[in-house]
């Protein structure tokens, strides 16, 4: 990997069909400059950072149409500065551990995860966190206790969609 690379803060990645993870030989982080990743289309995609830590200066991860994709990372580290994640079309099961120690994180959203089963009970930080998006993942299951609680506090916006035979809950705001 040459050092260019780590200069970069923003990578698009679309229609690599034969992509299965992102990882450095030799290095223990992809880029530490990265403040924007965006993949698109990479249909054998299946995890992104496995032997790989999680770029700390990532802000903003969108990830769509990967249908192999499971799993993003195994967990956050405290000083990542990520405040959006959204997933659209994929088959993730499970967002990495760790998120309550997200303090900038701002939105998740989820579209159209069909193995999306849970999320952590550990939940999301208070400090900064305003939006939780949820829509056609059908086999997610009920929202943490502590997101329901910031929500009955009214300090998160919640829109928690089921397809399928599942019961809505529309607009949770």
């Amino acid at each position: 990997m040459s050092s260019t690379l780590c200069l970069l803060e923003d990578l698009e990645i679309s229609y690599c069909r034969s992509l299965m993870s992102l990882s450095s030989k030799g290095h223990k982080s992809i880029c530490n400059q990265l403040q924007l990743l965006e993949i698109n289309q990479c249909l054998k995609l299946s995890c992104l950072f496995s032997n790989t830590e999680f770029p700390i200066t990532l802000k903003h991860l969108r990830i769509g149409g990967c249908p192999a994709l499971e799993y993003i990372a195994q967990d956050f580290e405290e000083t990542a500065c990520l405040e959006s994640i959204e997933i659209m079309f994929s088959g993730i099961k499970s967002l990495p551990r760790g998120l309550d120690k997200l303090i900038d994180l701002q939105e998740i959203s989820l579209d159209s995860c069909s193995n999306l089963v849970s999320f952590e009970e550990s939940g999301l930080p208070t400090t900064s966190f305003i939006a939780f998006n949820v829509d056609g993942c059908g086999k997610f299951g009920a929202l943490p206790n502590c997101m329901v609680e910031n929500y009955m506090c009214g300090t998160v916006r919640l829109t928690y969609h089921f397809h399928g035979g599942i019961p809505c809950q529309s607009h949770i705001t």
